[in-house]
C-alpha cells in the first residue's frame, strides 16, 4: 500500500475517537497521527464498534513512526423496521 492513496483523518471531535472511527468512508485507509489519538486506543474502539455496532476495521502501524492507517472495511446495515398490516 502506498503513502500516497491516504488522507488525512478530519477528526470529528477530540474526546470522540469513535465518531471520528465512524466517519471513515469504507475502503479509504486514512492516517491518524499519535498524537491526535494513541493507537492503542484505536484499536479498542475499533474493537468496541465491531462488537456493539457492527462496524469492521483495520488498524496498521507496520513501517511507520508515530502514525497509524485505519481503514473501515465495512459499516452496519441500517435496520429496517417492519410494519405490522
Amino acid at each position: 500500500m502506498s503513502i500516497t492513496t491516504t488522507q488525512r483523518v478530519k477528526i470529528v471531535s477530540k474526546p470522540s475517537l469513535s465518531n471520528t472511527l465512524k466517519s471513515i468512508e469504507i475502503g479509504v485507509p486514512t492516517l491518524f497521527s499519535t498524537n491526535q489519538f494513541k493507537v492503542q486506543l484505536a484499536r479498542v474502539a475499533a474493537s468496541e464498534l465491531k462488537r456493539k455496532e457492527g462496524y469492521e476495521f483495520t488498524v496498521s502501524e507496520d513501517g511507520m513512526v508515530d502514525e497509524y492507517i485505519v481503514t473501515c472495511l465495512a459499516k452496519p446495515k441500517p435496520k429496517v423496521k417492519k410494519q405490522l398490516p
